[in-house]
């Protein structure tokens, strides 16, 4: 998602002509295309605090329904407002993405894979953006095919939405909230192999640094 929808703009403005109600002006188009960074720098913010408050898998759901949201307005556009603001939406869920999603894995995943699955996401990213290059060139000589390019952005999304419940909430983040057993049964999912006191260890090893983190943020505000 987060590739594809950087990626893909490139595509878009070259054949967007003046679907928008007239040919798009230089600064128009510098607006389109940077407005999703502009937005993903909040997005990442706000996406920090939701998932420490609620949850990573909440942050991640939030950030799925922005780029759906985000997708369809794009999609539905008939004016630079509405093209402007469909990119602005998409931009908080690149910055809620990029804030959570390697979080989330090295949070959930064992040592032993954490580099290749931190690696793997940002290949993903790389990879979206190569696939929106292709979805461009497919859409190209399609009429009204830009819409079909920025409606594409849609369907990971979907698809992750659909995977998610078989996913664990971060062991941390319980821990974090007090709810011990439930992490201890997210790290037994993660290490079937686990005897009961290496579970119990690595639950006061994650207790440990959850409690340093608290002192060091105590008496400060969120800001």
């Amino acid at each position: 998602m987060f590739g594809f929808d950087t990626g893909i703009i490139s595509a878009v403005l070259v054949y967007i002509n003046q679907s928008l109600g007239h040919t798009l002006s230089s600064g128009e188009k510098e607006l389109i295309t940077s407005v999703t960074s502009g937005a993903a720098f909040f997005g990442a913010i706000f996406a920090g605090t939701t998932a420490d408050r609620y949850g990573r898998k909440v942050a991640i759901y939030v950030g799925c329904v922005l780029f759906i949201i985000g997708a369809v307005l794009q999609a539905a556009a008939f004016g630079l407002a509405q093209m402007t603001v469909g990119r602005l939406v998409v931009g908080f869920g690149v910055g809620s993405a990029a804030m959570i999603v390697p979080m989330y894995i090295a949070e959930v995943s064992p040592a032993k894979y954490r580099g290749r699955m931190i690696g793997l996401d940002n290949m993903s990213i790389t990879g979206g953006q190569l696939i929106s290059y292709g979805v461009g060139a497919a859409f190209a000589h399609v009429k009204g095919g830009w819409r079909y390019m920025v409606g594409a952005g849609a369907i990971p999304a979907i698809v992750l939405c659909c995977l998610l419940p078989f996913c664990p909430e971060s062991p941390r983040q319980l821990v974090y909230h007090g709810r011990i057993e439930e992490a201890k049964q997210v790290i037994r999912k993660v290490f079937p192999n686990g005897t009961d006191l290496q579970v119990e260890q690595k639950i006061q090893h994650i207790t440990y640094h959850v409690q340093e983190s608290k002192n060091m943020t105590a008496g400060k505000s969120q800001w």
